[in-house]
């Protein structure tokens, strides 16, 4: 038997296409309004007067990029980022020759050339310094007076895996007194504060400053960092702020995500603040 149509019935096929055309449109809107959105949420963290400061751009390091293309890559996540200034760090300790150090420098202008001098035309200004793990042989180096600083000012430090609270306050008194301002960077990654965070008011005191990375804020808080790193912004403990982006691929990090955190107020200045590094 054959059923004939309704002439007065709804044709339910064209209706669910229309719905779906419609349902494609409006995501499509609303997927270009959310990257606009992003966009402009991006803005009020990064700009041209945004300092970044990165020791994983140096293909060569430990834990730096593994090859110059990957480094290049990681250049241009800053740049669609907004982010002009860049400083590379290289780690400098007891285990680093002179030679090591020479082979850091070598990446550092060859990075630089091909950024800026080459086809990339990145126009990012690139400059380094280095960051000294303040372990034994630490104190010779200082009195060597040949140091890789900032402004001729500021030096960049990392604790070593083992120490004390006071033999890290001596080392910082001795920059003090060479005339240099020590920054400990990511201090809220330090597994030695974990348990005793008294620690960073003690340092605090000796003269030290601290950079935390922004990624710390929102980071998967299984080790603690997230937790700590908001801690120390609501003592008042953090003074610079850098990304910490590692890998190309990371730049999709939802950074813009702390604007919409009462924290961002408390990082405003210290963004602004970590800009006065600049060389």
């Amino acid at each position: 038997m054959t059923l004939l149509s309704n002439p007065c019935q709804k044709d339910e096929s064209k209706i669910s296409l229309e719905t779906m055309n419609t349902l494609m449109l409006t995501n499509l809107f609303n997927l270009y309004k959310k990257k606009a959105d992003d966009s402009s949420l991006l803005s009020e963290i990064f700009s041209d007067e945004f300092l970044e400061i990165n020791r994983d751009l140096l293909s060569g390091l430990n834990n730096g990029s593994i090859s110059i293309e990957e480094s290049l890559d990681l250049l241009k996540a800053y740049k669609k980022l907004g982010i002009q200034n860049v400083v590379c760090t290289f780690p400098v300790s007891s285990d680093h020759t002179e030679t090591l150090i020479l082979k850091y420098l070598a990446e550092f202008e060859k990075l630089k050339n091909l950024a800026n001098y080459n086809s990339q035309r990145l126009n990012i200004n690139l400059t380094y310094c280095a960051e000294y793990v303040l372990d034994d042989n630490f104190s010779n180096l200082i009195k060597g007076g040949k140091l890789f600083t900032l402004q001729k000012k500021w030096i960049f430090v990392t604790l070593p895996s083992s120490g004390t609270i006071t033999e890290w306050k001596d080392r910082i008194g001795e920059i003090r007194k060479c005339g240099y301002s020590p920054i400990l960077t990511q201090p809220e990654r330090q597994p030695n504060f974990r348990h005793d965070l008294a620690q960073f008011f003690e340092l605090k005191s000796a003269g030290c400053f601290f950079k935390i990375a922004l990624t710390s804020l929102l980071q998967d808080d299984a080790e603690g960092i997230q937790t700590i790193s908001h801690w120390m912004l609501r003592n008042n403990l953090v003074d610079f702020a850098t990304t910490n982006l590692t890998k190309p691929n990371n730049q999709l990090i939802p950074v813009y995500k702390l604007t919409n955190q009462p924290i961002f107020e408390l990082l405003k200045p210290i963004i602004q603040n970590t800009y006065q590094l600049k060389d």
